[in-house]
C-alpha cells in the first residue's frame, strides 16, 4: 500500500526527499540544506519541499515547540528507509555521517551518538565520546556518558587514554 499509494504517486524530487529524510528522526530546512546539499537536490528550496510534503504525505507531522521540525510516522519512516536502503546503499553512510556531524556541531551529542550507533561505526561513537565527555561531564549528564563508555568494547579502551581515565571515573 505505501510503495503504490504514497510513495509511487509523488513527483521523482519528492520520492527521493522522502527516501533520503526517512534516515533523519527528525528534519527541518537547516538540516537538510547541509546533509542534502549535492547534485541530488540542486537549489532545493527547503522551507518551501517540506511544506509541500507536509501538506500532502499524511505520515508527515511537525514536532518541536514551534513545529519547524518534521517526523514521519514510525511505520511510514520504516517503510521509507527499508527503500533507501535497498535502493541506495551507498548514500545511506554519507547522509547519517552529515547529520551526525551537524548534531556534534550543534551540541546535541545524544543525536549525534544515535546516528552513529545506527551506521555500525564503533571508531565514531569512540571519538565522539572523547570529545564530548568533558562537556557532558561539565552539564552533569553522567548517567549519557557513563553508558556510552560502557558500550565501547574493552580491545578498543585499551589504546585511547580518555577511555581509560573515563572508565576509572
Amino acid at each position: 500500500y505505501l510503495s503504490q499509494q504514497v510513495l509511487n504517486q509523488q513527483p521523482v524530487k519528492f520520492r527521493s526527499f522522502l527516501l533520503q529524510t526517512s534516515l533523519l528522526d527528525e528534519f527541518n530546512e537547516e538540516l537538510c540544506a547541509v546533509v542534502f546539499n549535492d547534485p541530488l537536490f540542486p537549489k532545493l528550496d527547503w522551507k518551501k519541499t517540506i511544506k509541500e510534503i507536509q501538506r500532502n504525505i499524511l505520515f508527515c507531522m511537525p514536532v518541536g515547540p514551534d513545529g519547524n521540525w518534521m517526523r514521519y510516522h514510525h511505520l511510514f519512516r520504516d517503510f521509507l528507509q527499508q527503500q533507501m536502503r535497498e535502493k541506495y546503499p551507498d548514500r545511506v553512510e554519507k547522509i547519517l555521517d552529515k547529520a551526525a556531524r551537524f548534531y556534534t556541531q550543534r551540541g546535541e551529542w545524544e543525536k549525534a551518538y544515535f546516528l552513529c550507533e545506527q551506521r555500525g561505526d564503533i571508531n565514531a561513537l569512540v571519538t565522539l565520546v572523547e570529545e564530548t565527555s568533558s562537556l557532558l561531564v561539565q552539564n552533569d549528564r553522567l548517567l549519557t556518558l557513563g553508558k556510552w563508555v560502557d558500550g565501547i568494547p574493552e580491545d578498543m579502551s585499551r589504546d585511547r587514554p580518555i577511555i581509560l581515565s573515563l572508565k576509572g571515573f
